[in-house]
């Protein structure tokens, strides 16, 4: 009715504009490699983990709402193999072959309400100002997808997002956050200084600073004096509206604890890679 009434008054009456589409999500691939020496108890054994996260985010006026759509990891100790996975929302496949490949729909309940909560609805959704500075961050509170967030989810898609200020010419630092593993973050200020030869407008800066964790408790373990010295480059595009590219070289160290005595220790390093896809 209200149609045919504005209709009919026309050219009296204009109609309102249709509203803009949002813009499209920019979908990601965040690839994390370790290679660490632990000591322990004498022995030295070496860990490696390979981790690809496929993530987007999508602006909504001052919203950014981030959704994974896949994950895929694998864990080694000693040249043995602990762990090889992919998930997304349409199955687990189980690569170290004790399970195979479950389709969602086939997934016993805890697996099925995990890749339903994890991969596909929202994760958080942040807040942000004119700059892109985080002002509200609202993270999901679905069961199924608390594993994935207690073990850094949000922390690692967020890691190459920091806010560019308006002109993007001196150097700025922010707030940036890397997933430990066993429900850790480390978390720091990264500096982020500008440099020439950027492409189309693009803006290309070089990272540098600490990620720091002092004590953190992972069931019986302590963590203790976790540091992630990172460098690194990263490219934004006016074009995409974001960061598109980039590499952290990350130096990683930290201490172990059992029962208040220390037990062993860490060193080694992590490259962090992301590109849009």
């Amino acid at each position: 009715m209200f149609v045919r009434l504005a209709l009919g008054l026309a050219p009296l009456v204009a109609l309102p504009a249709p509203a803009a589409d949002p813009p499209a999500p920019v979908r990601y691939e965040l690839r994390l490699d370790s290679d660490l020496l632990m000591t322990v108890g004498g022995r030295k054994v070496p860990v490696t983990a390979d981790t690809t996260i496929r993530y987007a985010w999508a602006a909504d006026g001052p919203k950014r709402v981030l959704t994974v759509d896949g994950l895929d990891v694998t864990a080694r100790q000693g040249g043995t193999v602990l762990l090889s996975a992919a998930m997304s929302a349409e199955a687990f496949d189980d690569r170290s072959g004790n399970q195979g490949t479950v389709k969602a729909a086939d997934a016993p309940p805890p697996l099925k309400a995990m890749l339903a909560d994890s991969f596909g609805p929202p994760v958080c959704t942040l807040t942000v100002d004119r700059d892109g500075t985080e002002t509200a961050r609202e993270v999901t509170d679905r069961p199924g997808a608390k594993g994935l967030i207690d073990n850094g989810m949000v922390a690692n898609a967020t890691l190459f997002h920091p806010p560019l200020p308006a002109g993007g010419v001196k150097p700025w630092t922010a707030a940036r956050s890397v997933g430990m593993g066993e429900g850790g973050e480390a978390a720091g200020e990264l500096t982020y200084t500008p440099q020439p030869g950027g492409k189309d407008g693009e803006v290309v800066v070089k990272v540098a600073g600490t990620l720091a964790k002092d004590r953190h408790e992972a069931g019986p373990k302590v963590i203790r004096n976790a540091r992630y010295k990172v460098t690194g480059t990263q490219t934004y595009s006016p074009a995409k509206g974001g960061w598109v590219s980039g590499r952290l070289d990350l130096d990683v160290s930290f201490d172990l604890e059992v029962g208040g005595k220390p037990v062993g220790s860490a060193k080694g390093t992590m490259t962090v890679t992301l590109k849009t896809r």
